[in-house]
């Protein structure tokens, strides 16, 4: 069972999906080369290698006292929880497709747009005219913040390969954006992957926990 915690990770996690993986942002993709499988459903081996490589940049497997668990068996975990392949789960594999390509960060993108006009009408009562300013400025804070990724790491096509050290950078700009479902992919992913390891026997064996019950019968 997944911690109190780990379900609302799960939750934005799934909110966050949601929202990225809309149609809206498909007139991006005819300059990319993911148009193909934005307007097809993605197979997992598209978006379950960018999911291992998320695992693997989050959780600190070449700690000398980690313990012997893989990227796969969280992936796995993951999967029971939220299974991937279930019915037709395009939002997640798109919102994986768009996570991957390091070029889009910096793009106006309707879907985010959107979702944070929607949180500006509904938790700070603003009206058009006093949103649009705002989403300019939050346009311009990501893409200086891209600028400055760019600067120190260069151009980089995808997340899948890019260093690993790069990686950690791009996956860090998404923490720092100013658009809210960004920051929620970034903090949910965080929070879904731990949980998923840590949901691991081999986890409790590491940390000297002995499970939900002591020897008592008492949490």
């Amino acid at each position: 069972m997944l911690s109190e915690y780990g379900h609302i990770s799960r939750r934005n996690f799934l909110k966050a999906i949601a929202v990225l993986g809309l149609s809206s942002c498909a007139p991006f993709y005819p300059r990319t080369r993911f148009i193909h499988l934005l307007t097809n459903d993605p197979h997992p081996d598209h978006y379950n290698p960018i999911l291992d490589a998320l695992i693997d940049l989050i959780l600190p497997f070449g700690h000398p006292n980690f313990p012997s668990i893989t990227p796969l068996s969280v992936r796995n975990n993951i999967k029971r929880h939220f299974p991937l392949t279930e019915e037709r789960q395009e939002p997640l594999q798109r919102a994986f497709i768009i996570f991957n390509d390091i070029q889009l960060f910096p793009n106006k993108l309707p879907a985010l747009v959107d979702q944070e006009v929607m949180l500006f009408e509904e938790f700070e009562e603003l009206n058009t005219a006093e949103i649009e300013p705002k989403i300019n400025e939050f346009l311009e804070l990501d893409q200086h913040l891209f600028e400055q990724f760019e600067t120190k790491f260069g151009t980089h096509g995808t997340f899948l390969k890019a260093p690993k050290s790069v990686r950690a950078a791009y996956f860090s700009l998404w923490g720092q954006s100013s658009f809210s479902i960004r920051r929620m992919f970034y903090n949910s992913t965080k929070g879904l992957i731990n949980a998923c390891a840590y949901n691991q026997k081999e986890m409790w064996d590491a940390i000297g926990y002995e499970g939900h019950f002591n020897a008592k019968g008492l949490r």
